[in-house]
């Protein structure tokens, strides 16, 4: 029975990962075209669809996150924290399977779901923060990886942070769209540094992909000399 080499090994992670990131490409290309086409119209458009694919293809998006998060954990330093906090992810990314599942079957409104998604990426993001943190001080992981995870890590809360601020102090009301002062001068960045952040968020399984878990090209076994080349060789000195 042949062995399982290294590579080997990774190629699952690696296709899951990459997987994982691609289709997350695509949720954003549907979430771009609705907003830009649908969201917005007074009328009723034949891009209303946008919507409801990009529900679909982000809940696969998430799906496909859960295994990217067990293996990357795997790479890290053990830890009772560490071990922790990837629990805490896995059963929130699932939790976000299952809402985003809720609301592409009707189950659940979107008032209702997008309150458990926000809390579920906390923990996420959380996660990626903490495992980007401890991969680059005990470099387990990858430059490109541990900084574009604490990027994500750090943004993504500070734009919530800022959300929360600006409702406190007052003149937003995000339920009825409308922006006033002063809230909108924290609303208005925050949700645009979220929104960039969400659509970021698909290229760190990529990066996991391309520089962790790719297979190494194989190395090119040396082939020993046979005896006539040998005694050829032999033959050449003079």
């Amino acid at each position: 029975m042949t062995g399982s080499t290294p590579d080997s090994l990774a190629r699952g992670p690696f296709r899951t990962a990459l997987a994982c990131g691609i289709v997350g490409l695509i949720a954003n290309v549907l979430l771009v075209g609705f907003f830009a086409l649908d969201y917005s119209a007074a009328r009723e458009t034949p891009w209303g669809w946008l919507g409801f694919a990009n529900d679909l293809v982000g809940t696969v998006e998430f799906a496909l996150f859960i295994p990217v998060i067990a293996a990357v954990a795997r790479l890290l330093p053990a830890g009772h924290a560490m071990k922790a906090i990837t629990g805490l992810a896995l059963v929130a990314t699932a939790g976000l399977v299952v809402v985003s599942l809720a609301l592409v079957v009707g189950a659940m409104t979107f008032e209702v779901q997008v309150r458990y998604v926000m809390g579920f990426l906390v923990v996420l993001y959380g996660w990626l923060l903490a495992v980007s943190s401890v991969g680059h001080r005990a470099n387990a992981l990858p430059r490109p990886v541990t900084r574009f995870g604490l990027l994500l890590g750090v943004s993504w809360p500070a734009a919530l942070l800022l959300t929360l601020a600006g409702l406190l102090i007052g003149g937003v009301d995000l339920s009825a769209q409308q922006f006033g002062m002063p809230g909108v001068l924290l609303v208005i960045p925050a949700v645009i540094l979220g929104f960039i952040n969400w659509l970021a968020l698909p290229v760190w399984p990529l990066l996991v992909a391309a520089t962790v878990f790719r297979a190494r090209p194989p190395v090119a076994a040396v082939k020993p000399a046979t005896v006539s080349e040998n005694v050829s060789k032999k033959g050449d000195f003079r």
